[in-house]
């Protein structure tokens, strides 16, 4: 009772075709991306290639030192926002500079961070 399962040519067919619209729209999708990237309606970095710092001062009374970022999207990057900080400029999703030894506070008082919640990563 063993079944066998042969492919046929049109199965053959519409694998070719699903591979070659999942390629098309990669490709839309990267171009798309380059062109905002050229035109600078998108920046992916602060500046070319660098870190954005906080905005950072000393507590007179405990001497630590507290430094902050503040969040807010910017609903006209995307279809649903990328985030943007206050120190860093214009910069879309920009690479975020700390250092160990501070505190850092992420303020997202800006109203349209609702529903944005942030999220950390590190390499």
């Amino acid at each position: 009772n063993e079944v066998v399962y042969q492919s046929s040519n049109k199965d053959q067919k519409l694998r070719y075709y699903n591979i070659t619209y999942v390629a098309f729209f990669l490709s839309i999708m990267l171009l798309s991306f380059a062109l905002l990237s050229a035109f600078g309606i998108i920046s992916t970095a602060h500046g070319q290639g660098e870190i954005c710092r906080a905005s950072c001062s000393v507590d007179q009374t405990t001497g630590e030192e507290r430094c902050k970022f503040t969040a807010k999207i910017n609903v006209h990057s995307s279809e649903l926002g990328y985030f943007q900080f206050e120190e860093c400029g214009d910069s879309i999703m920009p690479t975020l500079g700390m250092e160990v030894g501070k505190t850092y506070e992420f303020v997202q008082a800006d109203r349209t961070n609702h529903y944005h919640p942030l999220g950390f990563a590190y390499f």
